[in-house]
């Protein structure tokens, strides 16, 4: 696992990582699940720099286009005071299909961890499906499925999230 990610990281620092590499993104799609999660928790202590692509700043935080899309292909890098995550996201127009993908996504996750590590809850309150993922000085990994607040037609989406969670709303 350690040469793909080193590879990467070889190649971004080498090319300036000013655009995605359709070559680099054709590895990385490549990789196996288990693989993808523990680059995005290798990737967390320099704030998923390497992944970082076009930044839009607002006063609460600032957002980059993730550059390179480990999980799925809507992907964007936040960071707000607390720190940073990276999270992607997929919309479905059915509630079963953003459950299903959520539990593919929590049953995936859960293999890749080690679980005498690792700790899961997982909690399901007013339609909303979540599961969270944490170790000591780890970034935590949360999974969550809900409905959107899309007012044209009903949608619900699935996303995954490692690192600093969001500040409430």
């Amino acid at each position: 696992m350690k040469l793909p990610l080193a590879f990467f990281s070889t190649v971004c620092v080498l090319s300036g990582c000013t655009t995605a590499n359709p070559v680099i993104q054709q590895q990385i799609d490549d990789l196996t699940a288990c693989q993808k999660v523990e680059g995005l928790l290798q990737s967390y202590p320099s704030q998923f720099n390497a992944l970082k692509m076009a930044k839009v700043s607002n006063k609460f935080m600032d957002v980059w286009q993730a550059k390179y899309h480990l999980v799925g292909d809507a992907c964007q890098i936040s960071q707000v005071t607390t720190g940073s995550n990276y999270q992607c996201q997929k919309v479905y127009s059915q509630a079963t299909e953003a459950v299903s993908s959520y539990q593919q996504a929590v049953s995936i996750i859960a293999s890749c961890l080690d679980m005498k590590q690792w700790h899961k809850t997982e909690s399901l309150i007013n339609g909303v499906h979540r599961a969270t993922f944490s170790a000591p000085l780890q970034p935590e990994i949360t999974v969550l499925s809900a409905s959107t607040l899309a007012k044209v037609s009903q949608s619900w989406q699935t996303s995954v999230t490692v690192g600093t969670a969001q500040p409430s709303k």
